[in-house]
């Protein structure tokens, strides 16, 4: 029987019983927002609770900026430029740690110029580990620290100066189990730790939406008639229209399986994005995006048409202005039709964590790299590279050339479309090494801060940029050069074994 998306009543469940039903509905009907804080109550010694804190802090400061002059001595200069950024994310305005920068990037400038005896490459390892392990114990000393005043502050019956210590425990290890149960959070799989108001509304069957709390069938209801005042008089007859908490939905398929599974899928990829890659949304930023599907390439090249758009013979493409991916459905399999789907939805998701104006390397990699993701429990499985989209990378590098990953991040957009899929080859496997090397979001989040992709790749990788464009080359050369990881990832994309 078809599935008729308009007779579809999308229901707000708690967000605790949806985790004891296992998210059994089709739809994912869930937020992964972080939520408001709810507001403090009045608090007692706040003054003293707020120096002691700054003073923890502070004695940290203090000896990341030793660590920096250390890695300098030692001759690690992009550590020592990571360790700066530390304290400047900490502290802006610390004079120390921007003229310690400085004094790195000549390092590091000097140290390209002039490369290191093979007895310094030997040595650099060892003092990259002990330098590693020092941040390490350092981090962990001031997170006890901030525990321990958590405690005293538990102790005099001071919750709201509890909290305060017990945020920068979180703010230190995000995951810290402890700190998230003082703070009354509950750890949601597919959402992570949520915030206890948060909580609450949800089990009230209410969203955030325009700046208020609101009953979710009236958000539901609105966001419907939006997108039909919109864009009714584009796609004309036969399409249906439905929410979900993070995708509304215009559809005209003929294939129910595969319509449930486009709509899950993209509230799943959604939400696994959010957990895996991209920092929490707090509450009021999670804006909702579209989706438009077509069942025939005729329909979708039309609506391009009438929409001036220049993508009519493409498969997809996504209109940040109207915050919607738009698609047609090819084939049934998963690698088509919602592969595509996943690969239009990541530029809405991206640019709403990184802001607009991304270089284009980043936009079209990380969307490259959600080609072959497959819905998974309440998620996706990132994988596994697209290897028929990688002939032209394998010709470069059967040739004996590459692409380097500062080659790469120093495009912009007039370079990127000289050698058009050469480009997004090379940008969807620099993420695929970034996510095997467990990087990828330690990367996007250093991105994001200082818009600095060799500084990023860097701190995430916590090496110098030669060792990680070394590793990078062999990456890609087993990847896509050997036979058996081809036949591997072959397999992988047929379903005959799993990522």
């Amino acid at each position: 029987m078809f599935l008729s998306l308009a007779g579809l009543k999308f229901g707000r469940p708690s967000r605790i019983a949806a985790c004891v039903l296992a998210l059994a509905t089709v739809i994912v009907l869930t937020d992964h927002s972080g939520g408001q804080s709810p507001p403090a109550p009045p608090r007692a010694g706040a003054d003293a609770c707020a120096q002691q804190l700054a003073r923890i802090k502070g004695n940290f400061i203090t000896k990341l900026l030793a660590e920096a002059r250390s890695a300098l001595a030692d001759g690690l200069g992009p550590e020592a430029l990571a360790v700066c950024r530390d304290v400047q994310a900490l502290q802006p305005e610390n004079k120390v740690a921007a003229q310690l920068a400085l004094r790195a990037e000549t390092a590091i400038k000097t140290a390209a110029a002039r490369p290191p005896t093979k007895a310094r490459l030997n040595s650099l390892p060892a003092a990259r580990q002990a330098l590693a392990e020092r941040l390490e114990k350092a981090r962990k000393d001031v997170i006890a620290q901030y525990w321990a005043l958590a405690q005293s502050y538990e102790e005099k019956n001071q919750p709201a100066d509890k909290a305060r210590c017990l945020t920068e425990v979180i703010a230190m290890d995000p995951n810290n189990e402890q700190a998230h149960a003082g703070m009354g959070d509950k750890f949601i799989p597919e959402f992570g730790w949520v915030k206890e108001e948060i909580q609450r509304k949800w089990a009230e069957g209410l969203w955030f939406e325009n700046g208020q709390w609101m009953k979710w069938e009236d958000v539901s209801r609105a966001r419907i008639t939006a997108l039909k005042a919109r864009e009714s008089q584009n796609l004309g007859e036969g399409f249906r229209y439905a929410a979900t908490h993070h995708v509304t939905l215009a559809s005209n398929l003929k294939d129910e399986a595969f319509e449930k599974n486009l709509i899950q899928g993209l509230e799943n990829c959604i939400i696994d994005q959010r957990v895996r890659l991209f920092e929490p949304f707090e509450t009021g930023q999670d804006k909702p995006l579209n989706a438009i599907v077509f069942q025939e390439k005729s329909e979708f090249s039309e609506y391009c048409r009438k929409i001036h758009s220049h993508s009519a013979d493409s498969m997809g493409f996504y209109s940040p202005e109207r915050r919607t991916l738009c698609a047609w459905r090819m084939d049934g399999s998963m690698t088509n039709g919602i592969g595509t789907s996943f690969h239009e939805i990541t530029h809405g998701t991206l640019e709403d964590y990184m802001g607009p104006n991304l270089p284009v390397w980043l936009d079209e990699g990380l969307a490259s790299f959600h080609e072959k993701s497959r819905p998974k429990g309440n998620g996706v499985n990132f994988g596994p590279i697209n290897i028929p989209r990688m002939g032209k990378l394998r010709e470069l590098l059967v040739s004996g050339q590459t692409i380097t990953p500062r080659e790469l991040v120093a495009m912009d957009h007039a370079a990127w479309e000289q050698q058009l899929m050469l480009n997004y080859n090379a940008s969807a496997m620099l993420m695929h090494f970034l996510w095997d090397r467990g990087a990828l979001q330690t990367f996007l989040r250093s991105f994001k801060s200082s818009h600095d992709a060799q500084d990023a790749l860097t701190r995430a990788m916590k090496q110098d940029f030669a060792t990680t464009d070394r590793e990078y080359q062999a990456f890609i050369r087993e990847k896509l050069l050997d036979p058996e990881a081809l036949k591997k990832m072959n397999k992988q994309m047929e379903g005959l074994l799993p990522f």
